[in-house]
């Protein structure tokens, strides 16, 4: 240890002092690492020409490569490819590939939505339901949704990552012809979007009745409350079904085409709490009013006060109404309603008068009356336990 320590002590304070270019310090130096970088240069030779080649050990499932073209990064190659995770990993674990084109943080959402109150049942002091099937059925979801976003993703990948100019160029006059039509512009825009909202093929352990419509996300629309003008209150209808304070795991949603429909749609809920075990409460119930004359404050004068002071009631606003608060600047941050339709709700799930919702915005039954909504209702704890 002595000697060791003597040895350092006699190395000079500032050695790197004694390297300068042509000395012997320094040739001896280069001399000594050429052997290393003669083998380094070699084995990155080999292994660009094997990436070149499609054989990196990489998962089979889909390799693209090419170039960006018209950036900084013209002469990266880049590569897309996916990799399922076996289905014994833990459910705890979240692997997240990345993404581009938005999907990568859509896939971060989609995964806290869909934990998130599936993790509160899991911990429940009395729980009885079965955890195995319970994230058995967030993978199954989950992988139904990863399929999709990937899909999106090596398309846009496909797309921009084009390393033929000559393909590149057909492509750009493709889509440059496609927007002197704007009806062709807007299905091109919508992207996967035009095939409508996600839906789930049902596979076991997912908790919605596929028999009741169960399985597909809600769509949104712009809201307001009953007696106030748009940009006040829940600006979305999600805002209005979700709001903080409700203590059911699951919400039920009324869509109504006018206000006189209110008090029998309430009738309709009599008995829910105690069919649902109490995980959907009936004074947590969302009333959505379809009727775009509300919009008029002159009509709203009409509306009973305490049907109006009711913060479940609400009404949705029409794409005239959130062009008018865009431009009076009440809600500054609204976009321009380009393409909205404020009866997609309904129209998504025409000729239903209640919806079960998950707290991540998929519907566990949407039901016609009362009687569908009593039976789905019953079924919230057998399909949870997976009895």
């Amino acid at each position: 240890m002595e000697k060791c320590v003597e040895d350092r002590r006699a190395l000079p304070k500032a050695w790197w002092k004694e390297i300068r270019v042509g000395s012997p310090l320094f040739l001896t130096n280069v001399t000594n690492a050429l052997p290393g970088l003669m083998v380094m240069f070699v084995f990155l030779k080999i292994a660009s020409k094997s990436f070149d080649q499609g054989h990196l050990a990489l998962p089979p499932e889909v390799v693209i490569s090419g170039q960006w073209e018209g950036s900084s990064y013209a002469e990266m190659p880049l590569m897309f490819f996916h990799h399922v995770i076996p289905q014994q990993v833990s459910p705890f674990v979240l692997a997240n590939n990345p993404k581009v084109g938005g999907q990568g943080i859509a896939s971060g959402f989609r995964d806290a939505s869909s934990l998130a109150w599936r993790l509160n049942l899991a911990c429940r002091s009395a729980s009885t339901f079965n955890h195995e099937t319970l994230f058995e059925g967030w993978y199954s979801e989950r992988k139904q949704q990863l399929e999709k976003s990937l899909a999106a993703t090596i398309q846009n990948g496909n797309l921009c990552n084009e390393p033929s100019k000559i393909k590149a160029f057909i492509r750009n006059t493709y889509f440059s012809l496609i927007r002197l039509w704007p009806a062709w512009a807007h299905q091109l825009e919508l992207g996967p979007r035009a095939e409508g909202m996600v839906k789930y093929s049902w596979d076991k352990g997912m908790p919605f009745l596929p028999l009741l419509d169960g399985g597909g996300c809600i769509p949104q629309v712009w809201s307001a409350p009953l007696a106030e003008d748009a940009g006040k209150g829940d600006i979305f209808t999600d805002d209005a079904i979700f709001r903080m304070g409700k203590k059911g795991l699951f919400q039920v949603v009324a869509l109504l085409d006018s206000i006189d429909d209110v008090e029998d749609a309430r009738m309709g809920l009599v008995g829910l709490d105690e069919v649902s075990s109490g995980e959907v409460l009936a004074e947590e119930a969302t009333f959505i009013i379809h009727d775009t004359s509300l919009s008029d404050p002159a009509a709203r004068q009409a509306i009973p006060r305490d049907m109006a002071r009711n913060k479940g009631i609400v009404r949705i606003v029409s794409a005239e109404e959130a062009k008018v608060c865009n431009d009076s600047e009440k809600v500054p941050t609204w976009p321009e309603p380009l393409y909205y339709n404020c009866y997609r709700l309904q129209e998504e799930y025409a000729g239903k008068r209640y919806l079960i919702v998950r707290p991540d915005r998929f519907a566990f039954a949407a039901c016609d009356g009362r009687d569908e909504l009593m039976e789905a209702a019953g079924m919230i704890g057998k399909v949870l336990r997976d009895e």
